[in-house]
């Protein structure tokens, strides 16, 4: 047991689920230039098609850079109910992160005369035209109100509704235990994610007051949320990403995917290989004692 536990950490010692960008044969210019820029916010491909045939979806993170489906290698259930339910380019569309849009020069995408102010236009590269999006939300964000929604027709109503302003008051499916308080947006303090893998998340809060702390990162099932060490309650917003209540002052908020299937399989795994190694020892008795 113990030979073939070493002998799979030596297999897969230079294996990654995502792989390391050193070890990548080409290196865009383009994917360079972005992830200079993006800790705090994803691209999104106008013309998608253009896009694919160098840079396959959910691929991006293999450069340092996300898209919208971000690590996730299948759609997860809420990622296809938002998409299924959701105006994409409604008030949500800042909530994505989606910093950069990215254009084939053939393509020509320009942004609408009434948002062409929020859009500031790079020069091209690798034949793709860059646009920042000024508007779009960091990758973590405090907002100072929120209201429960359970019903799945109302959530979604509530955010295709073209006053809807998610910066202003969040939507999520469940109570939390402290009352939303009535703070003026421009008085909630700062978040800033400091550390980032694929299975944990980093955020340091400077709350002025109590606030909803908004991760953009999907909900899912197996995120746990540590304030100051402290574990607390996770819930799902706006359908789709991860927030938890904090209160006043600093801390440092830690995501962790720490899925209930993961504790399981080991502690299976640790009973089997126990169960192995007695029954081995109970043979090896035996057969001292038939020889004796």
């Amino acid at each position: 047991a113990g030979l073939v536990v070493l002998d799979l950490f030596l297999i897969s010692k230079d294996v990654h689920p995502t792989c390391p960008r050193a070890v990548l044969e080409i290196q865009p210019q383009l994917m360079q230039h972005l992830r200079e820029r993006t800790l705090e916010g994803r691209v999104f491909a106008a013309d998608r098609d253009s896009l694919l045939p160098s840079f396959p979806r959910g691929m991006l993170q293999h450069y340092g850079v996300e898209d919208l489906r971000g690590h996730e290698g299948l759609y997860p259930y809420r990622l296809q109910r938002f998409y299924a339910n959701s105006n994409l380019f409604g008030p949500m569309w800042p909530t994505f992160s989606a910093r950069y849009i990215l254009s084939s020069v053939q393509f020509g995408f320009e942004p609408s005369p009434d948002l062409a102010s929020r859009y500031k236009k790079s020069a091209p590269m690798d034949g793709f035209a860059i646009w920042e999006d000024t508007a779009a939300w960091p990758r973590a964000k405090l907002v100072g109100a929120w209201k429960t929604v359970s019903d799945e027709a109302a959530l979604f109503a509530a955010l295709n509704d073209p006053a809807f302003d998610p910066a202003a008051t969040a939507i999520v499916e469940t109570e939390l235990p402290n009352p939303s308080p009535t703070t003026d947006q421009a008085e909630l303090g700062s978040a800033q994610i400091v550390a980032r893998t694929p299975n944990s998340v980093t955020v340091e809060v400077d709350a002025a007051s109590r606030a909803l702390l908004v991760l953009t990162d999907q909900y899912f099932p197996g995120w746990n949320a540590y304030i100051n060490g402290e574990q607390t309650r996770v819930v799902p917003a706006y359908g789709i990403f991860r927030a938890v209540q904090v209160e006043a002052g600093k801390q440092e908020i830690v995501f962790r995917y720490e899925p209930a299937s993961l504790r399981w399989g080991l502690a299976i795994s640790i009973c089997a290989m126990l169960a192995s190694i007695v029954s081995l020892l109970r043979i090896d008795f035996r057969k001292r004692g038939s020889a004796a």
